[in-house]
């Protein structure tokens, strides 16, 4: 079962990707571009840190460092998307609309209830 996220209106469209992809579709410029990512390096896969801030750089098309502290702040994008079973509209770090599908791999380490150590602030993020 492919992993298909559908593009931002207008002009709308899919990005059709792998099961164990991240599938991401943004309109640059009125069109449409889309990415099959991943699957992320196997020390971010286990790693909800790490794969937070894969998934982040990924979607927002800025640099962020797998290691990188995740505040609570950064969980919210990874929270609608859990929340939406997968798949969210948002902008990049260059103003593109995008939208992003988490695989089901990834959508099962980023819903895991551990704590993010070294979330940067005295409240932990949670997920």
């Amino acid at each position: 079962m492919k992993n298909v996220c559908r593009c931002p209106e207008p002009p709308g469209g899919e990005a059709k990707c792998p099961p164990d992809r991240l599938a991401v579709c943004r309109i640059v410029q009125g069109r449409i571009q889309t990415d099959c990512l991943g699957p992320p390096p196997a020390g971010v896969t286990g790693t909800k840190r790490g794969l937070v801030n894969w998934v982040l750089a990924a979607v927002t098309r800025d640099q962020r460092p797998l290691y990188q502290p995740v505040r609570a702040a950064d969980m919210d994008l990874i929270n609608e998307a859990l929340r939406a079973g997968g798949e969210v509209e948002t902008l990049d770090a260059y103003g593109a609309a995008v939208t992003f599908r988490l695989s089901r791999n990834m959508m099962a380490v980023l819903s895991r209830d551990d704590e993010i150590r070294g979330s940067g602030s005295s409240s932990p993020a949670l997920a």
